[in-house]
């Protein structure tokens, strides 16, 4: 059976279309460019309908308390930062509803407090999606039974239903719209992640990450290879940003393809620029921060016996 997962990670690909475009949008507000206030009224109907009570609700009423009865811990990594990121995300929704309410339609002035909420949620995304992606799901996929993927599957369909009947299409209908108001960039093609032989070109593969409508949120990744033991995941990151604190389910390698990157260990501090690697046991929190524009391989591996994830 197919996990439950797999319908949570498609809702993250609609989602950072969305997010894509917002960064487009601050920008141009940034540059006092006008902005359509319906525009930025049904970018508010999307982030409270789909992701929040759609997406979020899912996990938070369903999949993080499941996790937490099959001995997740509750208040650790990921749980714990995921649950506040979510309440971060409210609160920021909370504030760009306010600023839109004022924001004039003559095109007038815009408010700081527009940009700043735009730009909070544009940077607390991807790292949030990336958590779940690469952390969160395998987690799922490792401790979760084929009983509770069908179960959580019903449950989030009950969620889909409490929305009306065609809500889940129709937010993703809008996404498409509103990423195609704000002109996004390529889409990815699919490749392979798993088979007996997985060959990559690390600086064209970099190129194309840096092509796709992603990237003007100041991060993207791809998984470039998925066994049940072993996950290799391509990330970039512009200067200045950074993927706050976290753990994995497995060991990890990160080694630094470009630019410079610099990751906090339990108090202590790495520098790794182009060329370096550093290797960490399992479930050690660390965070990753940009210095320049860079991009890094993320290797996570499993011990034993593991199921597909």
């Amino acid at each position: 059976m197919e996990s439950s997962t797999v319908a949570l990670e498609h809702e993250h690909r609609i989602v950072q279309k969305v997010v894509a475009g917002m960064a487009i949008l601050a920008d141009e507000l940034t540059e006092g460019k006008p902005v359509r206030p319906q525009l930025l009224k049904e970018i508010i109907e999307f982030l409270r309908g789909f992701v929040d009570q759609c997406h979020h609700a899912k996990e938070d009423k369903y999949l993080f308390p499941l996790l937490e009865q099959r001995g997740v811990p509750a208040g650790g990594c990921p749980l714990g930062a995921l649950k506040s990121e979510h309440e971060k995300g409210r609160l920021l929704v909370k504030q760009l509803t306010e600023a839109v309410s004022r924001y004039p339609d003559n095109g007038g002035a815009v408010e700081d407090s527009l940009i700043q909420s735009l730009r909070g949620l544009v940077e607390l995304y991807p790292g949030h999606i990336w958590k779940e992606d690469y952390l969160l799901f395998p987690l799922a996929g490792k401790v979760l039974s084929p009983a509770d993927h069908e179960t959580l599957s019903k449950q989030f369909e009950e969620v889909e239903l409490e929305l009306g009947p065609g809500a889940h299409s129709r937010f993703e209908r809008l996404a498409l719209k509103l990423a195609h108001a704000v002109q996004p960039g390529p889409q990815r093609s699919p490749e392979p992640i798993a088979g007996p032989f997985l060959e990559f070109d690390l600086t064209a593969q970099v190129q194309n990450l840096r092509q796709e409508e992603a990237w003007t949120s100041g991060r993207n990744s791809k998984t470039m290879v998925k066994h049940p033991d072993l996950r290799l995941v391509l990330t970039i990151m512009k200067a200045n940003t950074r993927i706050h604190e976290h753990s994995a389910a497995g060991s990890i390698s990160v080694q630094t393809i470009s630019g410079h990157i610099r990751m906090h260990v339990e108090g202590r501090e790495f520098d790794l620029p182009a060329g370096h690697l550093l290797a960490l046991e399992a479930a050690v929190p660390h965070d990753v921060e940009a210095l320049e524009d860079s991009a890094f391989v993320l290797t996570v591996a499993w011990r034993g016996e593991k199921e597909s994830i």
